[in-house]
């Protein structure tokens, strides 16, 4: 009989299918990042929604008081113009009633003079300047001394009534005398045929209005200024009155004429007049948005309020026409305010918010990095404990920081220690089964159904060994 070999003993190793990898991603990493990326995600979105209602709440205050404004400045002029209308009224209604002689020039000279005088004297019609008279015959009367000699029927104060045949504002020209700018409303009379009699006109100051805009407080750099809508004939836009020192006419073939808006040496009133002008079809529809609306839409709104840029910077316009109110005086009362005069606040707090954001920020991914330590330590530590099971060099004192710990690691820790003191019989047991196999084995050198038996409980008891070695 041949002598039998016995079966190798293999050593508990470790097993080829699971080879020692690195983490793809590590707890270090992903927990900080599951704390930090909520907050700044939230610190965004509240910033942005906080700019965005701060914005909208702006935009409508300044709407608001570019309406208050504008509608101030209205109220102003129609209280300035309306004195000159009442006088006009007061003319006709003398004259109709035959209390005054308008063919007697110099009893109605002295009417006029008497006239203005009493008008000098009352606060609300002092800007009255002239109240003079001339008729179809060439003959004239005048509140104020006037050696000229020019024919008064060729002047446009007197052709514009003439034409109109009826009460009207004729164009606004420069005093040569006291270099203002002057307005005329221009009164016909009629005979008892129906024909022209002559025409009354009256002359009102206007510089009071530039001085009632520099009192006003438009924002911190806003500006309220009232130019003349564009008229096919003679008009293009001339300033009338404005917050700034500057002429507001210009020396041409021998004349003093009014200056365009376009043309005024303030900045923000220049290109907001540049503005409207294109895109108001030449501000004969007083509307932000009259290339887009019919002409019906048009007549039935005039103010609007609209925004436009200047250097890159959004400014608030609004815009009222004079012209539907009972003055019907064609004129633009325009309000324009930076934007930036009131957002700078709100950037301000937005800022803040931000840097808050970033504060809050820092600290939650330093916390973050200190929680993520605190977990990953025991972590380490168990996995050292498995490798020292799986290689039989376990130590208990290895888990002894962990077990000291308040939380459910020093649960996990025990019973790792459980663990090895069970793997660790298990393993002995098995390798005392398997020796005892190997000697029975040696000392039964017989063949037949005995040695069969004890190979096959040899080789159960070495696969039961490996396949508890690979879990």
């Amino acid at each position: 009989m041949s002598t039998l070999e016995p079966f190798p003993f293999e050593p508990y190793g470790e097993s080829p299918t699971r080879a020692s990898q690195g983490p793809a991603i590590s707890i270090r990493w992903i927990l900080p990042l599951l704390v930090v990326a909520p907050v700044i995600i939230g610190i965004a979105l509240t910033g942005w929604f906080a700019y965005r209602s701060g914005r909208s709440a702006v935009e409508e205050t300044v709407n608001q008081i570019t309406t208050e404004v504008a509608n101030n400045i209205q109220t102003e002029v129609i209280r300035y113009l309306e004195v000159s209308i009442v006088a006009s009224k007061m003319l006709v209604a003398e004259v109709n009633s035959e209390v005054l002689n308008i063919q007697d020039m110099a009893t109605l000279t002295n009417y006029l003079e008497e006239t203005r005088e009493v008008f000098q004297t009352t606060q609300t019609s002092e800007n009255i300047a002239n109240l003079f008279y001339a008729n179809e015959a060439g003959k004239h009367a005048t509140s104020q001394p006037d050696s000229t000699s020019f024919d008064r029927r060729e002047r446009p104060w007197y052709k514009a009534a003439e034409k109109a045949r009826k009460a009207i504002w004729a164009e606004v020209y420069n005093d040569k005398k006291t270099s203002e700018l002057v307005l005329t409303r221009s009164i016909p009379i009629d005979n008892q045929a129906g024909n022209l009699e002559g025409v009354f006109g009256i002359d009102i100051k206007l510089n009071s209005l530039s001085n009632f805009l520099k009192e006003l407080n438009v924002g911190k750099s806003g500006q309220a200024f009232i130019l003349e809508m564009v008229d096919d004939q003679q008009s293009t836009g001339e300033l009338i009155a404005t917050p700034e020192d500057e002429d507001l006419f210009v020396k041409q073939s021998g004349r003093n004429n009014t200056i365009s808006a376009k043309e005024s040496t303030n900045k923000l009133v220049r290109e907001t007049a540049d503005y409207i002008l294109d895109n108001n079809n030449g501000l004969r529809h007083p509307n932000c948005n009259s290339n887009s609306l019919s002409n019906e839409e048009i007549n039935n709104l005039r103010n609007d309020n609209c925004e436009f840029n200047i250097d890159g910077k959004k400014h608030l316009v609004r815009v009222n026409y004079l012209g539907d109110k009972d003055i019907n005086i064609k004129w633009l009362i325009v309000v324009t305010i930076p934007q930036q005069d009131y957002m700078g606040a709100i950037n301000g707090i937005v800022r803040k918010a931000l840097l808050i954001g970033v504060v809050i920020t820092v600290l939650a991914s330093l916390l973050a990095l200190v929680g993520a330590m605190y977990i990953i330590r025991p972590i380490k530590k168990l996995n050292q404990a498995a490798d020292d099971i799986k290689q039989h060099q376990f130590d208990p004192q290895t888990l002894a920081d962990v077990r000291q710990r308040p939380d459910e690691f020093s649960i996990l820790a025990d019973v790792f220690d459980d663990m090895a003191t069970v793997v660790v019989s298990r393993e002995q047991s098995l390798a005392d089964q398997v020796k005892q196999l190997e000697t029975e084995k040696l000392q039964y050198r017989s063949t037949g159904d005995k040695r069969y038996s004890l190979d096959v409980a040899l080789r159960h008891a070495k696969q039961v060994r490996s396949r508890y070695s690979q879990r």
